[in-house]
């Protein structure tokens, strides 16, 4: 798990992520939570200056929790 990683809606070119806001914050056990999404498939970002950044396809339905790993 990784701490303080700054999740994003797509695969973002860092110049980018300079001027938008990341949906979510990981928090000390890596945990986020994003209710902003519409259902649907999304590419969802992790980035953490620490790591190098880590994409994966989602699907996305309502009121249902979707795992990481």
């Amino acid at each position: 798990p990784v701490a303080g990683a700054s999740i994003w809606d797509g695969a973002l070119p860092s110049y980018q992520r300079e001027w938008s806001t990341p949906l979510a914050k990981t928090d000390a056990q890596g945990v986020f939570t994003v209710d902003s999404l519409s259902p649907g498939n999304h590419t969802i970002t992790a980035i953490h200056a620490s790591y190098s950044p880590g994409t994966r396809e989602i699907a996305v339905a309502v009121n249902q929790t979707t795992p990481l790993e």
